[in-house]
């Protein structure tokens, strides 16, 4: 048995359940789990916010009224009765405060924008737009908390901000709010989930818009474009983490726990798995709110080889983590979903299962892989994981896990290739995939280096001297910026994984030209092929139909200036005949 730093109650309390244990599996999947103490995690930095109750209510008067008397004097209470409410009788098109005990603003409401402790309401004269909160009206503070009546709902994301409550007609979720809104005063501190690398951000480059994953996949709207590079607003961001899943170059990393921590804590569980005699382990990674209950009420039906593993949100855990553990000896990775999961994640998380499944499938271990459990269908969940597993078993990696998305992958992939049933060179990938090829029409291709200006990434190079286009497909994220920077389309993406090491990780020439020398000093400053279609391109223009202009292009940039400007006659070129 491996030597326990948790007790069994220590154990119950850590998992919120009692994870029985009948059989051998049972027995060592418990003292795996005791003897990983979780206790080596690297700590993030908090987010602060800071509420001193004042809750903007978005209804008509009589149901304003109704909901700032149960909310109770624990909060001030400003009532927001939009345009034509039920008792407005305000004549100023924009805002008017009534006396009374309450404060009362009549307005029409253009839009709601912040988070807790910081929501600024915009408000409509005509066409143009005001400020509602801060204002004169509100003593030039924004409002802490909103409950917003309105339908739809002035705020519209997959997931609200803290401290926004948009029940619409939804009784339990108007009760949910009344509960949870008084105790919204205070200071309140949150991880800060994710960590940022700008240097290798493939969304832009030299004004270009390249890969914008992370923003589609974000529900919260916490991510938003700033030129070349990305804004991630950590009070809007509540750790749904799939932008750090999504981002194929690893700029966007989740950070709580770092993937690094994350895998070296379950490959800890799974060798002492193993070692206490476990069989065939699975791990089912689940939420710590919807999972967590899930598990308490299935566990003594599910599986004993099912190793449960807690995550601050399911999207968070990507294709790294999922192969890293195929590598160190799980059977089959699942993720348990649920009704409230954001249509945003869910997506992303699809989309990353089929890469990940392309890739083991073109090994021959797609028996093996990745699935999206759906736990409201516990019976369909439960049948998921008592299915005999798929594949012989593997030798575990021993490679050390590390906080880099696509070193994870390759070192990973590496392992199980070693022990593929087939050892193909490549395997095609979905369309979107993070991995792939470049292919260049080399008939089209000049030579320009536009592509090679905005790789993120340096997959491309130049060949210094030589008009040479380099490639090494393992840097290659397949972000477009190189088919969008390319004057002559020449370039298009082609979805792929090598596995075949040498292949993936050698510089391969994609194109290459002889240079062209210049005619006046024999200094090479172009290729053959642009002299070419230069002189293709001009040899109607009126300004090129002497021999001495035709020369010019044939020329260098010193060599040019000092021809035009030879015996006064070089600026006239072309002039005189017209």
């Amino acid at each position: 048995m491996a030597p326990t730093g948790l007790s069994a109650a220590e154990l119950e309390a850590r998992l919120g359940c009692r994870l029985p244990e009948r059989s051998d599996d049972g027995k060592a999947r418990n003292a795996a789990l005791m003897a990983d103490t979780w206790s080596a995690r690297t700590p993030t930095s908090l987010v602060a916010y800071e509420s001193s109750g004042r809750v903007a209510i978005i209804a008509d008067r009589e149901t304003g009224e109704t909901l700032a008397e149960r909310l109770g004097d624990g909060v001030d209470c400003t009532l927001l009765i939009p345009r034509g409410g039920a008792g407005d009788a305000a004549d100023d098109p924009a805002a008017s405060a009534d006396a009374g005990t309450r404060r009362h603003i009549h307005a029409t409401i253009a839009g709601v924008t912040g988070y807790l402790g910081q929501f600024r309401i915009r408000g409509r004269v005509g066409d143009e737009e005001i400020d509602v909160a801060p204002s004169l009206l509100t003593a030039h503070k924004p409002f802490d908390i909103v409950l917003d009546l309105s339908e739809p709902a002035h705020i519209a994301f997959q997931v609200l901000p803290p401290g926004y409550y948009a029940p619409g007609t939804d009784a339990q979720a108007l009760e949910r709010a009344l509960a949870e809104i008084p105790d919204l005063v205070g200071e309140f501190e949150k991880p800060r989930y994710f960590r940022y690398d700008p240097d290798i951000c493939a969304h832009g480059a030299s004004g270009i818009g390249g890969c914008t994953r992370c923003i589609d996949a974000c529900p919260t709207v916490a991510i938003a474009s700033a030129g070349d590079r990305i804004e991630v607003n950590p009070y809007l961001c509540q750790g749904g983490g799939s932008c750090a899943t999504a981002c194929p170059s690893g700029a966007i990393t989740y950070a709580f726990p770092l993937v690094g921590d994350l895998l070296a804590s379950l490959r800890t569980v799974l060798a002492g798995y193993r070692d206490c005699g476990g069989r065939d382990p699975r791990v089912l990674f689940h939420d710590g709110e919807f999972g967590r209950a899930w598990l308490a009420e299935h566990a003594e039906a599910l599986a004993e080889n099912v190793i449960p593993c807690e995550v601050e949100e399911i999207g968070s855990v990507g294709m790294d983590t999922w192969l890293s553990l195929l590598a160190y000896g799980a059977t089959d990775v699942s993720l348990l979903l649920c009704a409230s999961t954001p249509a945003a994640v869910r997506a992303e998380l699809e989309a990353q299962r089929g890469f990940a499944q392309a890739i083991l499938e073109g090994m021959g271990h797609g028996a093996r892989g990745v699935r999206l459990l759906e736990g409201g269908d516990a019976a369909a969940v439960m049948q998921a994981l008592q299915a005999a597993p798929g594949g012989d078993a593997l030798e575990p990696a021993t490679f050390a896990p590390q906080n880099e998305k696509r070193t994870n992958i390759r070192l990973a992939v590496e392992h199980l290739y070693e022990q593929a049933a087939q050892a193909p060179q490549a395997a095609p990938l979905p369309a979107g995939a993070p991995f792939g090829e470049l292919r260049v029409d080399a008939e089209s291709c000049t030579l320009c280096m536009a592509c090679v200006g905005v790789c993120p990434t340096s997959a491309l190079s130049d060949g210094g001297a030589e008009p040479k286009l380099g490639f090494v497909e393992w840097n290659c994220v397949q972000c477009g910026l190189c088919e969008r920077a390319c004057p002559e389309d020449a370039i298009e993406r082609n979805p792929r994984f090598v596995y075949e090491a040498r292949l993936r990780r050698d510089m391969r020439v994609l194109n290459e030209d002889a240079p062209f020398h210049c005619v006046g000093c024999g200094k090479p400053f172009a290729t053959t092929r642009v002299i070419e279609r230069m002189r293709d391109k001009l040899a109607g223009h009126w300004m090129f139909q002497k021999p001495e202009a035709v020369k010019r292009l044939e020329m260098c940039e010193d060599c040019r200036v000092k021809d035009m400007f030879k015996d006064g006659g070089g600026l006239l070129d072309g002039f005189e005949d017209r």
